[in-house]
Formats: structure tokens, C-alpha cells, sequence
């Protein structure tokens, strides 16, 4: 229903950020970057490292000072292990483009942050291939007041279908299963797939957990078929005669697409979001380009 597309050439996101190598750990970085990330929902740091091992060391540490628990929302994702006490550091989707989205908000396991580190890159990947940064608190903020009611009473419902957890042997077979979720039925246990099957139904509007404020960050920008874990997807909204899906859509995109701004990658650059803030996604680029990105999911805010 709300699908979207990039058409615009979109300004390039601002930001001021810290060098952070072994020998800055100070307690003024650490605050300074802890009350940033709490205040604007984004930080950029820089690691000043060559070797990829240390720079996804440094990545870890940092991460920990905002988000705990890290978590992995796919097995097809690769990982790699920088640090034997905090892992699940995976690779980023290789898909042509990504469109806006909060990672893995169709699912009640849903990350509070997200961070991404560039461990290489070719000049023309980091040219083309631009991340997409979209703060839905500022979409939220500048609809209009009728589609703002509108969205207020709507939900997305998923039809969704998980990885079982790796190397967890599960029975062959499908049977009823349970998950300890509130907006969560119809659950099976697929043995033979590995796959947990279940329905999903969450608001369209997401209040932020700790910070109350309300945000458009969701799953429903994207076409389902570039999303294997969801099987299909239903927004449903309280409309009257006298509402228009068509203007509620276009005051939806119009303000989508004023607030997306892009982030160009560079070695050693770490992006970390506010996943129930933010938005996220990628222009397209020639995927045979060198572009090694990985991402860090972690469950709680610290």
C-alpha cells in the first residue's frame, strides 16, 4: 500500500564525529557520545584502525555503551568474530537497493539499536551505493493533522517466517507452537524448514520505549518480496467516504522523501541508530564493487 521509491537526489547528512582509537576512551568521549546518541537517535564515529579485526573490536566496544544483548535476525546473514565475548557481528544484505525501513520491525524482536561499520570499500560503491538515514519522528511531526488521526488507529498485520535459532535441534515435522510476545498467534514450528511461522500484528505508529515520542519507523516502504522472512504484509486503516488513501499516501511519501538524508561510507566509519527512531536504507549501486559492510543488532538500550 505504501510502498516507495527513490527519485530525488537527496542532501548529504551532516554530522561532526570522534576519533575513537585505544588511546581515547576518555570519560568525555564516552559522555559525549552517550548523550548525543540519547538526544538526536544517530552517532558517527570514526575508528582510526587498518586492521579489520581491530576496527570490528573497537565497533563492539563502542556499541556497548549505548545497547546491550546482541542478536542475529537471520542465518543467511555471514558473521564474523572480532571479539570472543561480544559477537554477532553480521553482513549487510547485498541487495541492488534497500528501501526505508527499521530493522526487523515486523517482528517482536525488534533491536533498540543498530550499528554499522565499513571494514572496505571501492571509491565508486561509496559514490553510488549511499545510505539512506530517514528520522521518523520528523516525518511523524510534519503530516498534517487528518493523517496523522488516521495512521493513529491503523496496524500492520505479517504473516512472518523466522529462522529457528542455529544449531538448535528442533523435531521434524510441524506442530503448534508458542511465543511470550503480546501481538503474536497462530504460531508453528516447522522442523523440516527450521522455520518458525507465526502472525504478527503491530501499530503503524510506534511510541519510542523510553522516550515516549511517537515515530513512523516500520516495514511498510519496502516490497514484501525483497524481505524473504515476511510472507505478506496488511496495513489496515479506519477510513471513512470522505478520506482519501491517495492524499494520506502522497502526504506520507512527500514527507518521507523531504527528510531522507544520505551517508556516504568511508573505512573505519561507524553509523549507530535508534531503531524505533529511525529509518534506514540504500540507493542503488553495481553489487560487484567492493563494499564490506557489517551490522551489530543489539536487543536493549544500556
Amino acid at each position: 500500500m505504501f510502498d516507495f521509491e527513490y527519485k530525488n537526489i537527496y542532501p548529504e547528512l551532516k554530522y561532526d564525529f570522534a576519533i575513537f582509537d585505544q588511546k581515547n576512551k576518555s570519560g568525555e568521549f564516552i559522555s559525549n557520545f552517550k548523550n548525543n546518541f540519547k538526544k538526536k537517535g544517530i552517532a558517527i564515529v570514526k575508528i582510526n584502525e587498518d586492521n579489520q579485526q581491530d576496527i570490528c573490536k573497537q565497533f563492539q566496544e563502542i556499541s556497548e555503551l549505548i545497547g546491550k544483548n546482541p542478536i542475529r535476525d537471520a542465518t543467511r546473514r555471514s558473521s564474523i568474530n572480532a571479539n570472543k565475548n561480544s559477537s554477532k557481528i553480521s553482513t549487510v544484505d547485498p541487495d541492488i537497493i534497500h528501501r526505508p525501513h527499521s530493522e526487523t520491525s515486523f517482528s517482536p524482536a525488534r533491536p533498540a539499536i543498530i550499528g554499522f561499520v565499513c571494514l572496505e570499500i571501492d571509491n565508486e560503491a561509496s559514490d553510488k551505493g549511499l545510505t539512506t538515514i530517514i528520522d521518523g519522528y520528523k516525518i511523524w511531526k510534519d503530516l498534517n493533522i487528518k493523517t496523522k488521526n488516521i495512521l493513529l488507529s491503523g496496524e500492520i498485520e505479517y504473516r512472518l517466517s523466522i529462522d529457528t535459532p542455529s544449531g538448535k535441534k528442533i523435531p521434524k515435522g510441524k506442530r503448534p507452537w508458542f511465543l511470550e510476545y503480546n501481538g503474536v498467534k497462530n504460531v508453528e514450528l516447522d522442523g523440516d524448514d527450521y522455520k518458525i511461522n507465526f502472525d504478527y500484528k503491530t501499530p503503524f505508529v510506534s511510541e519510542h520505549p523510553i522516550e515516549r515520542y511517537l515515530s513512523i519507523a516500520n516495514h511498510s516502504f519496502i516490497n514484501v518480496n525483497t524481505e524473504p522472512q515476511i510472507i505478506n504484509r496488511r496495513v489496515n486503516l479506519s477510513l471513512t467516504e470522505s478520506d482519501s488513501l491517495s492524499n494520506i499516501k502522497e502526504d506520507i511519501h512527500q514527507n518521507l522523501d523531504k527528510n531522507i538524508k544520505t551517508f556516504k561510507w568511508e573505512k573505519g566509519l561507524a553509523l549507530f541508530l535508534d531503531n524505533y527512531r529511525f529509518m534506514h536504507g540504500r540507493l542503488p549501486y553495481n553489487l560487484k564493487l567492493k563494499r564490506n559492510l557489517y551490522i551489530l543488532q543489539l536487543k536493549n538500550f544500556n
